[in-house]
């Protein structure tokens, strides 16, 4: 009635792919250049380059997370009623707060 099924994209045979990486294939640290800001009644600005670690990467990474998923679960319980009053999300901004409090 539809006329004949089309051929699948991908067959099993053969198709697979092996992507095998160790941690020495990673850069140990990251740097990255900051635009010079405009100052206004101060002597100095902040650094214009920032560096960051593998570690420091990996921590804030975590850091995020567990904020996202915190937010997520008081978002849950709210509309729950579990929660009462008001309750205040930053859906989407996690790595903004994030940069704050690791100033």
């Amino acid at each position: 009635m539809f006329g004949p099924t089309p051929p699948p994209l991908c067959s099993d045979q053969g198709a697979r792919v092996v992507v095998s990486r160790s941690l020495s294939d990673f850069t140990p640290q990251a740097t990255f250049d900051i635009k010079k800001c405009d100052l206004h009644r101060l002597e100095a600005g902040p650094p214009t380059k920032a560096e960051l670690t593998r570690e420091q990467g990996l921590q804030y990474y975590r850091t995020m997370q567990m904020v996202r998923r915190m937010e997520l679960k008081a978002d849950q319980l709210y509309k729950q009623k579990i929660i009462r009053g008001f309750c205040h999300l930053y859906d989407g901004q996690v790595s903004t707060r994030l940069h704050h409090s690791c100033i």
